[in-house]
C-alpha cells in the first residue's frame, strides 16, 4: 500500500515493533523500525519491514530519522527483561528527539508498576509496586507522563499483558515457549501452573497503538490494550498441543519456578523474584476503557494459538 498519511517511527526489535509497523502500513502510514544499539535484536528483520539501527546517543542521527515523522512508538519495553540500567537514558534520548522534531509519542508498557492488586487491573489504579522491576517500570512511565504534562511532548501510554503470537520472542509465552510445548520438552512456568493470566496478541497490540495515534483525545492517558481473559499456563499448554494435533502434555513435565532467572537469561536477582511473585496469582488486565472508546476487542485466543502454532512450525 502506498503511504499517504506521513511517517511513523517504531523503536524496538521484537514482534511487537514489527506488528506495529505492519498496522501503520495498513492504515496508510510510512513505517520505519529503529533498532537502538544495545537493545537485543532477537531475529533477522522481516523482509517487509523497513528498518535501521542507530546508537540512541547519536542526537543528530535520531533527529534525521525522526524528521517528518508525526508519530514515534517506543516498544523497547514490551518484553519482561532483567532490569536494563541503560533504559532510562535511552528513553530520555528518544523523548528528546521526538520533542525536537515535533513528533507525538506512544510508550508501550507492561503493567507491573501496579504491583499485586488482587483484582483486575484498570487504568485508574495507582502505581504501587514495591519490587525492583515494578518500581523501575513505574519510574519510566512516570517520566513519560511528566514529559507530557510539562508540554515537552504529546504522549500516551499503552499497557499490555504478556505477549503471544508470531514473531513474539522476548516474552514468557513467546516462540521459544510454543516450540518447547510442540516438541514435548519439559516446560518451566513462573509462579503456579494454575495462576491464570491475560495474554495480548502481538497483532492486536500493533492495531491498538495505531488507533491511539489517530485520536488526539487519548493523549496524556494510560490505556490497556485489548487482551484475553486470564488463562492458566497448564490450560494454555493443552490448547497449544490440541491446535497442533498432539497428545496431551504430561502434567509432571510442567515445572513451577519461583525466580524468573531461568527464563530470562539465567541471572537470579530481586527484580526477577518480584516478577515471579506477580505470577503466583490470577493476573487479569481490564481493557474495558479501550473497548468502549474504539470498539476493538481482543482476537479470540484459540485463533491466536492456531496462527502462532502454524507460524512456529513454518519457522
Amino acid at each position: 500500500m502506498q503511504a499517504r498519511r506521513g511517517k511513523h517511527v517504531i523503536v524496538g526489535s521484537d514482534g511487537a515493533a514489527f506488528a506495529t509497523a505492519r498496522a501503520a502500513a495498513e492504515r496508510g502510514y510510512e513505517p520505519i523500525v529503529l533498532v537502538p544499539r544495545g537493545v537485543p535484536s532477537v531475529r533477522l528483520m522481516p523482509g517487509d519491514i523497513r528498518a535501521c539501527d542507530l546508537d540512541s546517543r547519536d542526537k543528530a542521527g535520531l533527529r534525521h530519522i525522526f524528521a517528518g515523522a508525526s508519530m514515534v512508538y517506543y516498544c523497547c519495553g514490551t518484553a519482561i527483561p532483567p532490569i536494563d540500567e541503560d533504559e532510562p537514558q535511552r528513553l530520555a534520548q528518544i523523548v528528546e528527539a521526538a520533542s525536537e522534531t515535533g513528533a507525538s509519542f506512544i510508550y508501550c508498557d507492561a503493567p507491573y508498576a501496579y504491583g499485586a492488586a488482587g483484582r483486575a487491573l484498570s487504568e485508574e489504579m495507582p502505581q504501587r509496586a514495591r519490587d525492583p522491576l515494578g518500581s523501575f517500570l513505574g519510574a519510566l512511565a512516570q517520566f513519560v507522563i511528566q514529559s507530557h504534562r510539562s508540554g515537552r511532548i504529546v504522549a500516551v501510554i499503552a499497557r499490555h499483558a504478556d505477549l503471544i503470537g508470531p514473531e513474539i520472542v522476548r516474552s514468557p509465552f513467546g516462540e521459544a515457549f510454543i516450540r518447547s510445548v510442540l516438541n514435548g520438552r519439559a516446560i518451566s512456568v513462573l509462579g503456579r501452573r494454575s495462576g491464570a493470566r491475560s495474554l495480548t496478541y502481538g497483532a492486536d497490540l500493533g492495531r491498538a497503538l495505531v488507533l491511539l495515534s489517530e485520536q488526539h483525545d487519548t493523549w496524556g492517558q494510560i490505556w490497556h490494550v485489548p487482551s484475553s481473559a486470564p488463562i492458566a499456563p497448564a490450560k494454555l499448554i493443552a490448547a497449544i498441543r490440541m491446535a497442533a494435533g498432539l497428545d496431551a502434555f504430561p502434567p509432571k513435565a510442567i515445572h513451577e519456578i519461583r525466580s524468573a532467572g531461568p527464563l530470562l537469561g539465567g541471572k537470579r536477582d530481586k527484580a526477577q523474584r518480584g516478577l515471579a511473585r506477580d505470577y503466583e496469582s490470577r493476573f487479569a488486565l481490564s481493557s474495558a476503557k479501550f473497548e468502549r472508546a474504539f470498539g476493538m476487542h481482543a482476537t479470540a485466543l484459540n485463533d491466536v494459538i492456531v496462527e502462532t502454532v502454524e507460524a512456529v512450525k513454518r519457522a
